[in-house]
């Protein structure tokens, strides 16, 4: 039986493609790192799958950290709301929040959660965990 080989990118692709179906961010608003000032909001932020081997490789246990930014409390409080939805389609499944803060440098309010899931190697696809 041949394994599948785990690809950081493509994991992180789907993520980000996914979270980016939500209108209020489409393509452009779904990135990696911490948003600029001049940034366009609302905005989500994805860090790529922390992962661990289970199974003998056969398997990695992912958890990512996404962070929902924007004008108003209530409005990344909403939003974070639809990407755990979104999220749990790919069998994420949230295991904490962060808390609300007001970042200085931007002036947003950002909020945001972790993730976990279990990439399977026989079958490509990320399963609950």
């Amino acid at each position: 039986m041949k394994w599948y080989a785990f690809s950081t990118e493509e994991i992180t692709r789907k993520i980000t493609g996914t979270i980016s179906e939500i209108e209020a961010f489409g393509k452009d608003c779904v990135i990696l790192n911490n948003p600029s000032a001049s940034a366009e909001f609302p905005c989500c932020v994805v860090q790529p799958p922390l992962q661990k081997e289970v199974y003998l490789d056969a398997g990695r246990d992912l958890s990512i950290t996404v962070e929902v930014w924007g004008n108003k409390q209530m409005e990344v409080l909403g939003l974070f709301d639809q990407v755990a939805k979104k999220l749990q389609k790919l069998n994420f499944k949230t295991t904490n929040t962060t808390p609300l803060h007001r970042d200085e440098i931007t002036g947003k309010w950002r909020y945001g959660g972790y993730f976990e899931g279990r990439w399977n190697a026989i079958t490509n696809c990320i399963e609950r965990n």
